[in-house]
C-alpha cells in the first residue's frame, strides 16, 4: 500500500501502511525511516513500548517510535486529515518514553554528505 497522493508525507504513509496489519490489539508496532544507519541499535534502544528515539539535541524522532497497535490504532483515528504529513501531529499526543541515542546511533541517511560520513557503516 503506499500513501496517495505519492510522496504526502510520512503520517499519510504510516495510516496507509496500517490498513495493511493485522495486529492485535496489544501487539507491538514500530515505525522506523527505512534510511537508518543503524537500525539495530534504533530497535533495541526501543526496547519498551510506548516510547521514542531523541537525539542528543533533545529532538524527539517522531519516525523512531515502539507502542502498541492500539495505541497507533486509535492516534489515526483521532488524527483525522494528516494531509501535513506530520509524524508530530499523529502521534504528539501519546504517552511516550524518551530513549536517547547517540547522533550517530540515530542517524539517516538524507544527503550525499550523510552517505560519506556514515558509508563505512555495516548494517
Amino acid at each position: 500500500m503506499r500513501e496517495e497522493p505519492p510522496f504526502a508525507g510520512p503520517a499519510i504513509a504510516a495510516c496507509a501502511g496500517w490498513t495493511c496489519v493485522d495486529a492485535a490489539p496489544d501487539d507491538d508496532v514500530m515505525l522506523l525511516p527505512a534510511d537508518l544507519v543503524r537500525p539495530d541499535a534504533v530497535v533495541e534502544a526501543l526496547g519498551r513500548t510506548s516510547s521514542i528515539v531523541v537525539d542528543p539535541a533533545g529532538r524527539r524522532q517522531w519516525a523512531c517510535v515502539r507502542l502498541r497497535a492500539a495505541e497507533l490504532d486509535a492516534a489515526i483515528r483521532a488524527a483525522g486529515d494528516v494531509s501535513d504529513g506530520s509524524l508530530r501531529a499523529l502521534l504528539g499526543r501519546l504517552d511516550l518514553d524518551e530513549v536517547v541515542l547517540s547522533r550517530r546511533d540515530c542517524a539517516d541517511l538524507d544527503t550525499p554528505d550523510d552517505v560519506k560520513e556514515y558509508g563505512d557503516e555495516h548494517r
